[in-house]
Parts: structure tokens; sequence; C-alpha cells
């Protein structure tokens, strides 16, 4: 260290014998252009973390030299750096400039600094470094991830932060979506600022996530969540407390329990725990600190019609709640009602040539009643002897492959008809563009659940 301090005090006393020697001599002590500092910055602003610049700007330098110094402490000499801390180093980016650069900035290296020319007097123009820290929350001395708690007590949250300048810290809270109206992961802003947020008199609707945000104008911000469980004994809520079900059906019974913590949820009968079994299924859905007891019975039957009971068990209490299943008796079954439409070529043939046939059934649409009956069909006209024959024949072979019959005497019956018949039924056949006569007849059947819709037709 001597030898590095050797130059700057031969320096010094060099320069104060060659200004007393010109005082003696008669000459000035400055001239016009005497060097001195141009106005610098007086503070400087860094992040921890980055490297700091401290300008300095001489005019006029001439033969004297530049020193940096802090406190006590001479950092550069002229170019060269005189102590043994690496970051510091001195740059020229112009001939004029003698700036102190410190690399990896520490909240340590905030003071001030001086920059010195050996003029009589010195020449000196002092530079504030000001190191900035972005927050930080101590894991140590806050609050854990975790914090439990029982119904009615205080419970305090903790976030101890560090920072330059002193950290704001805020408090939110964090909706897990649970409750009604919420949405998850909503934030909102309560209590007022500090590291400390206090909770009295806890209810289990404060079980939540709590976030401290600390933030000081230097990015980026810090925050922790804090998870806080309320202890609270079981309650059991019942939906319905009376269910009815025909027997051979399914049924399902369901409640609902919240307590934290769940250690135990069953159904039970004649005072005696439910067991999953080929006509019981028990399902358990988790919604936070709600649970959905289901119980599912596969196949009511008369040992199955009675009381049930929801019970729940934590270390701080219990609770349970009653519901009966009884029978219902099945619905009787509604008649059915059979409606037969005459078609309507068949009513104009009939209007035409005064042929009233009789209702005996057998040149009607019948259709399929209760008893499981299947409809007849008749043919109601023929093309002349051959083409009828062929008609005939092949409608009574596709209407039995449809499951229909053909009636024998009604055919016979219309092959009586006259040829004035006949000649209408051409027309009625051409009144419906040339194409094939299709005649349908709706029958409407009332069943409890379906209307069955039926299409009788010659072509």
């Amino acid at each position: 260290m001597l030898h590095l301090l050797a130059p700057v005090l031969a320096f010094f006393t060099t320069q104060t014998l060659c200004q007393m020697s010109a005082n003696k001599a008669g000459y000035p002590q400055q001239n016009a252009h005497t060097p001195h500092i141009s106005e610098v910055s007086k503070s400087v602003i860094v992040v921890s973390g980055q490297t700091a610049v401290l300008p300095c700007s001489v005019d006029y330098l001439g033969v004297y030299k530049v020193v940096w110094v802090s406190g006590k402490k001479t950092l550069t000499f002229e170019d060269r750096r005189i102590v043994s801390d690496e970051r510091i180093s001195l740059e020229r980016p112009y001939v004029k400039e003698w700036n102190l650069h410190i690399r990896k900035v520490e909240p340590s290296d905030s003071g001030k600094y001086q920059c010195q020319i050996n003029t009589d007097p010195i020449q000196v123009r002092n530079v504030t470094l000001v190191v900035h820290e972005p927050p930080r929350i101590i894991e140590q001395l806050s609050s854990p991830p975790t914090v439990s708690v029982r119904e009615w007590e205080t419970v305090e949250l903790v976030c101890n932060v560090t920072g330059i300048p002193t950290p704001r810290v805020s408090w939110y809270r964090v909706s897990s979506g649970l409750m009604d109206g919420d949405d998850a992961g909503a934030k909102k802003l309560i209590g007022n600022e500090g590291e400390v947020l206090v909770i009295h008199n806890v209810s289990r609707y404060c079980d939540d996530k709590y976030e401290c945000l600390a933030f000081n104008n230097v990015d980026p911000v810090a925050t922790r969540e804090i998870r806080v469980h309320v202890e609270f004994p079981p309650e059991v809520r019942l939906p319905n407390r009376k269910l009815g079900q025909t027997k051979g059906k399914s049924t399902i019974l369901e409640c609902e329990i919240t307590a934290y913590p769940q250690i135990l949820s069953v159904w039970k009968r004649n005072g005696k725990e439910l067991q999953r079994g080929m006509n019981h299924v028990i399902e358990v859905y988790n919604e936070g600190n709600k649970v959905i007891l289901s119980l599912r019975i596969q196949s009511v039957q008369d040992e199955d019609f009675g009381e049930y009971e929801c019970y729940a068990h934590n270390l701080l209490g219990d609770d349970s709640e009653k519901m009966l299943l009884h029978e219902t008796p099945k619905p009787e079954p509604k008649t059915s009602t059979t409606t037969t439409i005459k078609p309507t070529w068949q009513q104009n043939v009939d209007q035409r040539h005064g042929h009233h046939h009789s209702n005996n059934g057998e040149n009607q649409i019948r259709g399929v009643g209760l008893d499981g009956a299947e409809p007849t069909k008749s043919l109601h006209y023929q093309k002349g002897d051959k083409e009828g024959s062929r008609v005939s024949s092949q409608r009574q072979t596709g209407d039995q492959a449809r499951g229909y019959e053909t009636s024998k005497k009604s055919h016979d019956n219309h092959n009586q008809m006259g040829a004035e018949s006949k000649s209408s039924i051409s027309d009625d056949i051409r009144n419906n563009n040339g194409c094939d006569l299709v005649t349908p007849s709706t029958v409407f059947i009332v069943l409890p659940i379906t209307v069955l819709f039926q299409t009788f037709g010659c072509r």
C-alpha cells in the first residue's frame, strides 16, 4: 500500500513547492486557462447489482492531477486504481472526463464521493451515491405458507420486508371461488398498510388465501401467499328431509357437510354405518371445506324404506341429520283410444256412386291396440283383371312382408264394382298428376308415453 501512496505524496509535495516558488518570483497563481471541474450531477441513484457511474468532467487540466476520494480513502489517482476493490475503475470515454465506475454496486457503497484537482486551493466536486434495493420478504421472520386457527380466535399474519427505500406493504384476500358470487383468483384489498394483518373473531367464512404485496417503486415487487384454515366442528345439511320412490327403482340420498378438518362422514341405517355393496353405492365430492356425501340405492326394496342418518365427526365435535325414504305407489296405466279415418278418395267414390259400406271393419283400417293385435289392410280397387291380379298379388306379398294381412273378402267385393266405378277411380288417379295414388290414414293411439303414426296406401 505504501508504494501506491508514494506517487500521490510526491505529487502533492512537488505541486506545493512549485506554487511556493512561483509566488516568490511574483508569478500569478492562476491564468485564464486554470483547470476547473464542470458542473456534475450531485446525486446518482442506481439499483443494487447494477453499475454506478459517478461523473467528473475537467476543463483545462494541464499539468494538474485528478483523484477520487471516499471519506478518508483515496480510490483512484489519475487513471489508476489505488484501492484493492476490483469493482472500482476509472473510465475516460472522452479526454476531459474522469468517471468513477463501481460495478455490482451494493447498499454499503452508498455515500458521498469527491472528485478533486490538486490546484490551490484544491477544487472539489461532491457526488452522492444512492443504492436502491427492490423489496424482499424475509421468510424466517414471516408467517408460514399455511396457518390454522380455531373459529372465533384471533390470528396475526406477518410479512417482514426489507428494501431501499422502505417498502409499503398491502394486504389482499384472494378468493378461492368456493363462496357464492366469488370468482376464483379475484383479489380484494383489505385492512391498512403494514407488515402485520390482524383478524379478530375469525369465522369459517374467513377461511381463504391472503397475500401481502411489498412495493417501493423498485421492480420487481415482492409477494407472499398465506393460506388460512379455520377449524370448526361439522355442520350437516339435507336438501330434502323426505324422499319418495317406487319399489324397484333407483334413488339417490345426498347431504352436505361443512367442516375443517374433514375426518369422518358416513351414512347410517338403524345406527350402523352403511358400506358400499351391490345395492349401495357411496360417493364423496369434495368442494373445499364442503363435502357432498351421496348414497345411491340401485333398486329400492321393502327393507330399504325407512330412516337414514348422515353423520359427520372431527376433533371439534360432530353433527347429524336424518332423512326419511318412503314408498310411493306405482302410477296406473292410462286407457288407449283408437281413431279410424276413412281415406279421402274412398269418400269421394262413395259420394258419387252412393256406395255405403258396412261398419263391420272389413273395409276400414284398424290401429294397434294395447293387446298387441296387428292392423289389417284391405285393397280398395283394381285396374282390370290381369293388372288387378298383379297389383293384388304384389300388394299382398309386400304387405305380408311388412307384417300386414290383405283381406280376401274385401278384395272380392271390390271386384264386383262396375265399369263406371273403375272409370271414376281412374279419374281420381289422373287428378293426382299421374303419380301413384297414396292414401294416408293416420291412426293416433293415446298411450302414456308414445303416439303411433301409421300410413297405409296403395301404389
